[in-house]
């Protein structure tokens, strides 16, 4: 009897799983997120990444080298929200 059980319960997962590709739904249930940085916000950061490595980006106000990759990819995602890319909102 407990062969049984194990069975019934492998095939209703793989139904259960079966409807959750089909349906467009994540592993857990939840739908698959939409991407949150658009290609034009990635080339931006991937410019402001190869000038941090370059040695040549500098911040804004006060036009110091940038030494810190975070810092870097901070002010490309920044040039991406001035022309229109898709960003999300700073966190603050």
């Amino acid at each position: 009897m407990r062969a049984q059980g194990k069975i019934e319960a492998t095939v209703s997962e793989r139904v259960s799983r079966f409807e959750q590709d089909y349906m467009g739904l994540g592993p857990t249930g939840g739908q698959f997120a939409m991407a949150k940085y658009g290609p034009k916000s990635k080339k931006e950061v991937g410019k402001a990444m190869h000038e941090f490595k370059e040695g040549k980006l500098k911040s804004g106000k006060s036009g110091k080298k940038v030494r810190n990759p975070k810092q870097a990819i901070a002010i490309g995602l920044s040039k991406a929200r001035k022309k229109g890319g898709k960003v999300p909102a700073r966190k603050n």
